[in-house]
Parts: structure tokens; C-alpha cells; sequence
């Protein structure tokens, strides 16, 4: 007998999929930004997709799950990778303030953005740094800025694409952005010493650094060891059918997550189509992107619900469901409803937030069983 499984994603960290938002950035847009109001309308929408019955023991061939071995072991380049991480967010920068700018420089600038003289919502931002040429905003926007000197105000004026699927309500509009570039940026490599260490990290030395962050590996991979696991399984699992549904549930919600993850990053004024287009996506590749991602999805809720079944590990209560909700919204540092606003504002609507959560708790629940079953190297 087939049973109905719920959907959701599988549990990713909810933040940006493209582009580079820190979880800062987007936790502000929901407790306490004064654009909250319109960080809350979902990225994409069109109702929650309707999926089809289907059992999971069916749809893969599921691999060994028991005994799985995870190497929880610190490597020294794991070590280097994260210094090289500090160094590529803190280069030494240089302001420079006189001459002329052009493409693939980086500058500091002020914008105003008005439409029939008014201003308009989120289009207008100060001490705003971007890359010409690479920056996201509308058509013309970049090429306005090629040949402006440091220091100088000038008026770009624009139209808002049509379709503008980011805000409908802007679309084909003429726009006015008056835009000062305050100063350029030159950045240059830094150096991983004591000083640059007791600056830019909770540490004093480098010794320590290395010490500490060496056992924050370990304690992560020994914490996240049943995780690991399961993508293990994942790897050497064989998905013999992909519920259609399903897959486009997830489809729609990968779409849902880069078009909200590049809205975090450069605001409402900017076009996704470009931004795809400066990633080095067209059309083309970026639907086959979502494809591939989904029946990834796909394949790895398969394994999860494959597990919890042949388990019998059981459903979970209402007030179990309610107070694992609570719990995810709290480590996430918001309230209930403020993590349901995140939610459909990151998600949209194809896959509820119910139904989220459910196989989250799935996946939890069958990382435990594969971890106590694991075996792990330390």
C-alpha cells in the first residue's frame, strides 16, 4: 500500500543560493529593518504544488545505511582553507579619491532613485560599494557610470524592464537615479600574521587561531557526522523514478530561493535576468540548473523517507511538531511569526511551511538513526 509523503526542503542553511548575503543581512529583514514590510512578499508565487502519491521505497534503491564511516579527521588544508577565507573578505583597500572610473572598478556611490520626482521604495541607498559592470542594476545603469569622475553627481536616466518580475508594480517605468560616486577602491592581499588576526578574529595569534579552529572542525564534523552520513548514502543510492510532482514542487522552489537571494543582495531595483546573465547563466542553463537541483532534492528526500520507513521511526505528535518549529525559529533568533515570513519570503509557496518542517524533522530524525549506526574516525 502506497503511503501520502509530505515535502519539504531538505534542510539548507536559509540564506543566499547564488550570491553572498550573510545570515546578518538577511535576519535584519525580518526583526527590525525598517523595509520589513517589503521583505515579506514572497519571491515567486503561485500556490502550493499539489503532489502526487507516491512511495519512497519504490522511487529508490537505497544503499547500505548502517555502518556508514565518516571521517571526522581535521585536515591541515581544511585549516588553510578557513584563513584564506578571512583574507579574501579583509584585503587591504585603498580609497581612492580623484579620477575617472570605468568597467571592473569597485566604488563607494550614493543613488537616488525617483519616478515622476518621487522617490520610490528601496531605490536609494548611500555608502553602496559595486562593481561596474557587474553590479546587477537595471540596463544602463553600469554603462552610466563608465567614465564618471570620483567626486561627480550625475543622472542616469533609465527604464525599468518589462516584464520586471522582482516588483511588477516598476516595470516599464522611467526611472531617474541620481548617483555620486564618493570613491573608488583598490584592494590588495593581505597578510595572515598576529596583527592581522588579533584585528579581524576573536583570537590574538596565529598559533591560537589554528588551535581553536582545529577543534571547531572537529566538534562540527563529529556534531554533524549523521548528516554527513546520509549524503553518503545519498551518493550511493540509485533514484529509479523522480516523482514528477514533486520534482516540480522543488523546481519552484529552488527558482523561489536564488530570485529572493538576489533581491537580499542588491535590492529591489535590480534585474534578474541581468544579474543571471553576469553569473554566466542563460536562459537555457539556468532552467537546466533548476532541473538538476531538484532531482537532487528529489533523490535525497527519497533516502530520508526510505530510511524513516523501513525504520518505522514514528510520525511526530502535534505538540512535538509544534515545539520543533519553535525551536528552529529560535536558533534561526526570530520569533514564530517572523521565521514564517522568512520562510515564504525565501521559499515562496510552492512547498508550505508545514510541510517544510515536517520533513526537516524527517531529516533529523533519520540522521540521529545513521549516526548511532555510523562508523565514525576520529
Amino acid at each position: 500500500m502506497k503511503k501520502q509523503y509530505t515535502i519539504a526542503a531538505v534542510i539548507v542553511l536559509m540564506a543566499a543560493v547564488l550570491t553572498g548575503c550573510s545570515w546578518d543581512d538577511v535576519k535584519a529583514k525580518f526583526v527590525g529593518d525598517p523595509h520589513s514590510a517589503d521583505a515579506t512578499s514572497s519571491a515567486v508565487s503561485g500556490g502550493p504544488v499539489e503532489i502526487e502519491d507516491y512511495d519512497p521505497l519504490e522511487c529508490i534503491k537505497l544503499s547500505d545505511y548502517k555502518g556508514v564511516e565518516v571521517n571526522c579527521k581535521v585536515k591541515d588544508s581544511e585549516i588553510e582553507d578557513q584563513k584564506n577565507n578571512y583574507l579574501s573578505q579583509y584585503p587591504k583597500e585603498k580609497k581612492i579619491k580623484k579620477g575617472t572610473c570605468s568597467t571592473g572598478d569597485t566604488v563607494n556611490m550614493d543613488y537616488v532613485g525617483k519616478i515622476d520626482g518621487k522617490e520610490f521604495d528601496n531605490g536609494s541607498a548611500e555608502d553602496q560599494e559595486l562593481t561596474i559592470g557587474n553590479s546587477g542594476f537595471i540596463e544602463g545603469f553600469d554603462e552610466g557610470m563608465d567614465g564618471m569622475k570620483v567626486g561627480e553627481t550625475k543622472d542616469l536616466n533609465l527604464k525599468f524592464p518589462d516584464p520586471y518580475t522582482n516588483n511588477p508594480d516598476l516595470a516599464g517605468k522611467d526611472v531617474v537615479f541620481t548617483v555620486t560616486i564618493n570613491y573608488k577602491i583598490k584592494t590588495s592581499p593581505n597578510t595572515f600574521d598576529d596583527k592581522f588576526v588579533k584585528k579581524y578574529t576573536s583570537y590574538k595569534t596565529v598559533e591560537e587561531f589554528e588551535k581553536e579552529t582545529r577543534k571547531a572542525i572537529q566538534t562540527n564534523k563529529e556534531e554533524s557526522a549523521g548528516y554527513t552520513a546520509i549524503t553518503t548514502i545519498t551518493e550511493n543510492s540509485e533514484l529509479i523514478t523522480a516523482p514528477a510532482t514533486l520534482k516540480e514542487a522543488y523546481r519552484r522552489q529552488m527558482d523561489a530561493m536564488n530570485r529572493a537571494s538576489i533581491q537580499m543582495s542588491y535590492g529591489d531595483s535590480v534585474d534578474f535576468d541581468t544579474v543571471l546573465a553576469q553569473m554566466g547563466y542563460t536562459k537555457e542553463s539556468y532552467e537546466n540548473l533548476l532541473d538538476k537541483t531538484a532531482e537532487s532534492q528529489v533523490k535525497y528526500q527519497m533516502v530520508v523517507e526510505a530510511i524513516i520507513a523501513k525504520e518505522n521511526i514514528p510520525e511526530p505528535t502535534d505538540q512535538e511538531m509544534s515545539d520543533y518549529v519553535s525551536q528552529m525559529a529560535a536558533s534561526a533568533q526570530m520569533t514564530l511569526d517572523n521565521y514564517k515570513q522568512y520562510y515564504q519570503f525565501s521559499f515562496g509557496d510552492a512547498i508550505s511551511f508545514d510541510d517544510y518542517n515536517l520533513t526537516a524533522y524527517h531529516y533529523d530524525k533519520a540522521a540521529e538513526f545513521v549516526k548511532k549506526n555510523a562508523k565514525i574516525k576520529k
